[in-house]
């Protein structure tokens, strides 16, 4: 018996002495986003934003970057934002992955028989707000008010993916128990994480399609 249990009512504690251990499974499924944020030089902010605004995304493809800088012989080095390497593989400032708590994405709970213990039909938000699920992390940077001179580069990865987990109960599901770990960024609340009754649940991707990427870079007046 656990200690939460001393305070149970004789009809929950008749249905804790009752249950039996079940593994539970809960599954995303919506838009992921990725946030990316990193420093660019000065000059090579000068060099794009000059009428190359449109190219960036290319930078982003380590194939058809190297196209376009054959094609484009005059690119100075300076200007190459992510150098000889691909993107994905550098370190940035910011670099935050998660599911948009919005009412794209849903979340379900399944016991070990497949009946859904809870859902958020389509309303994830609402549900945070309900604080079900605290844990908020603010990270604050306004790329629009930047220090003078300073520039930034931002990119913008969204797929849609589905993801599941699985935890072992010897305790009846509780929703009152499960948190999620939600990032505030750039007015985006991205889930990363979830735990149940403080541990974390592991999660496997288990399809991800349509990726889109975007790209700006920002420079202080």
């Amino acid at each position: 018996m656990e200690q939460n249990d001393v305070d149970a009512t004789p009809d929950e504690l008749l249905g804790i002495l009752s249950f039996m251990p079940e593994t539970y499974t809960i599954e995303f499924d919506g838009v992921n986003s990725r946030i990316v944020v990193g420093d660019l030089c000065a000059d090579a902010y000068e060099y794009w934003i000059n009428g190359r605004v449109d190219d960036l995304l290319i930078t982003l493809n380590p194939d058809e970057y190297e196209d376009y800088l054959d094609a484009e012989d005059e690119v100075p080095e300076y200007a190459k934002i992510f150098g000889d390497d691909y993107w994905d593989g550098l370190e940035h400032d910011i670099d935050e992955y998660g599911y948009n708590a919005t009412n794209e994405t849903t979340v379900i709970v399944y016991n070990e028989v497949g009946g859904v213990v809870l859902s958020t039909d389509g309303d994830v938000d609402n549900l945070i707000s309900k604080s079900i699920v605290v844990n908020n992390t603010q990270q604050s940077l306004d790329l629009d008010s930047l220090p003078t001179g300073e520039c930034k580069y931002k990119i913008d990865k969204f797929s849609c993916e589905s993801h599941t987990g699985i935890f072992f109960l010897t305790r009846p599901f509780d929703p009152s128990k499960l948190k999620f770990n939600v990032i505030e960024l750039f007015g985006e609340k991205l889930i990363d994480s979830v735990f149940y009754c403080g541990e974390e649940v592991s999660l496997e991707l288990k399809s991800n399609i349509e990726e889109e990427h975007s790209m700006d870079i920002f420079k202080g007046a």
